[in-house]
């Protein structure tokens, strides 16, 4: 059962006052999450609040992040501190492909973003963008729409009409004039706010009109049109979906491919949009089966839908703060740690510099990977930079692209360094082409757990690549496990399917093993 929770939107009342109704669809979009919260949660607001009495109230705190309001995660996380229950939760405003003229200082951007615990995006371009800004998870939650609301509207009879939506952000009328010439229908432009009106492109152009007005012009269409050139989640696609209205639209607009993925198309083959303006007049069947599909499809965008996927994206939020908030670590590890503090500050005798040059060298050779790595435990960078760089030698490629993972502090590393454990990655799902862990899994604490986080993070065909020693006999005052070499392949045995192995001898400083695994 999900959980009952409560929610503000930080904003302006005022601008959801007299939308809220019972009995009539509500605006599309941001302002509908507070409805839902509201409908299917504890409570719902839109206020504006910035103590932390009045911010303790909720369990989650929602800042729809503008241009002007960079500084308001930061003062919300400060008051809020670092303990409170209450989330602070983040979604960046406007089209991913106009951030770069709309936020004129990133860092400033990233560091908003990073104050709160959780950020979402309303498509799966702009959270996939925001994941390599803040190295984070990012969810994809479009904002909701009143599907429910909006079923009353539709109508069985429709009237020999293309309405069109315009778009501020990218205002071109052109595109859908060359596009629907010729198709015998009454045109009609919906929401313009240009200075003067295309005479002569549309036969009815309508400025801003109350949201209801809006969707009675809507409901009596024979055709949406909506080729916003941008990439959005695209609201207006939803309601024409969930008025049963067959929609032409931009492929670049995400509701679109998943809604009417027969009649979605590049915004400027407007030769291709003609057609399919003909292909459904032509053919009734083509016609009913589009729009059904795409209302059965609507109901994803529901209120209670969207309630759903943000309170289960909260309470996976909730779980890794709980876990990495209480990991527990053993007196030995911290042990190991001290001990590597110390004798990081002391000259390494030359013939264990020679091995482990040398073994860099095979390892390096035998990897042969390409692509976004992850290094889990690279190392503080005191004695190696968590690569043997210091030594002359690296062991991945300086045409990989590398994050590294260390619950030490990084100094001297030539590649960003995230500091967390092993056992608790914070990255997504599946986006690494490959993970290496080098002289590293017999200091983890959990080793199992270590290479389950690698599986996760690793895309489908990723690779694991892993050097480690082998053959030890005795306790060795560094090391948390020891293994032979049929132990270790066990190990990795049971989270990848391991696909080469080889074994490194040296009498004097021990053996080590390569293995080599593919997540399937």
């Amino acid at each position: 059962m999900t959980k009952k929770l409560s929610y503000v939107l930080i904003g302006d009342p005022m601008a959801v006052a007299g939308t809220r109704t019972k009995k009539e669809p509500l605006l599309s979009g941001l302002w509908l999450w507070s409805v839902s919260f509201d409908r299917y949660g504890k409570r719902g607001d839109v206020r504006l609040i910035r103590s932390k009495e009045d911010l303790e109230e909720y369990d989650i705190v929602h800042i729809n992040l503008t241009a002007g309001d960079l500084a308001l995660p930061l003062m919300i996380r400060d008051e809020l501190g670092k303990s409170s229950s209450t989330k602070l939760i983040v979604n960046m405003d406007f089209d991913p492909m106009l951030w770069g003229q709309v936020w004129d200082y990133p860092k400033f951007v990233e560091k908003a973003l990073l104050a709160a615990d959780m950020v979402f995006q309303v498509d799966s371009i702009g959270a996939r963008y925001i994941e390599r800004m803040i190295n984070r998870k990012v969810y994809c939650l479009p904002h909701p729409v009143d599907v429910d609301g909006l079923d009353k509207y539709k109508k069985i009879d429709r009237e020999p009409t293309i309405v069109t939506m315009w778009h501020r952000y990218i205002p071109d009328c052109t595109t859908a004039y060359y596009a629907q010439r010729d198709v015998p229908a009454f045109k009609i432009l919906l929401g313009y706010r240009g200075k003067v009106h295309n005479i002569g492109m549309f036969d009815k152009v309508f400025g801003y009109i109350p949201f209801l007005n809006a969707i009675e012009i809507m409901s009596r269409a024979k055709f949406g049109y909506d080729m916003y050139m941008g990439y959005s989640y695209g609201r207006t696609v939803v309601e024409f979906a969930a008025l049963a209205v067959p929609c032409i639209c931009s492929n670049t607009i995400e509701a679109a491919r998943k809604l009417f993925p027969s009649t979605s198309v590049h915004p400027l083959d407007i030769k291709k949009q003609h057609e399919l303006f003909w292909k459904l007049i032509k053919d009734d069947e083509e016609y009913i089966r589009v729009f059904k599909f795409a209302y059965d499809a609507a109901k994803e965008y529901k209120l209670k839908n969207s309630y759903e996927k943000m309170v289960s994206a909260i309470e996976e939020v909730e779980e890794r703060q709980s876990r990495s908030g209480s990991v527990h670590f053993s007196d030995e590890w911290k042990l190991i740690q001290e001990r590597y503090e110390r004798r990081t500050n002391e000259p390494k005798p030359q013939n264990y510099l020679q091995f482990a040059r040398d073994l860099a060298c095979q390892f390096k050779e035998w990897v042969g990977v390409q692509g976004l790595v992850l290094d889990i435990g690279c190392g503080n960078g005191k004695y190696a930079g968590g690569t043997y760089e210091s030594m002359g030698h690296e062991y991945l490629s300086r045409e990989n692209r590398i994050i590294g993972l260390d619950p030490l502090k990084s100094y001297e590393t030539r590649f960003p360094v995230v500091r967390a454990f092993g056992e608790y990655i914070p990255f997504q799902d599946d986006i690494f082409d490959a993970v290496t862990i080098v002289s590293t899994l017999d200091h983890i604490e959990e080793p199992i757990e270590v290479l389950k986080e690698a599986k996760r993070v690793l895309k489908k065909g990723g690779r694991i690549f892993i050097q480690n020693s082998i053959r030890e006999e005795g306790i060795n005052p560094w090391h948390l496990h020891t293994w032979t070499k049929e132990e270790l392949i066990e190990l990795v045995d049971e989270v990848f399917t391991i696909i080469d192995t080889k074994v490194i001898e040296n009498k004097k400083m021990g053996d080590n093993i390569f293995i080599k695994g593919i997540k399937k």
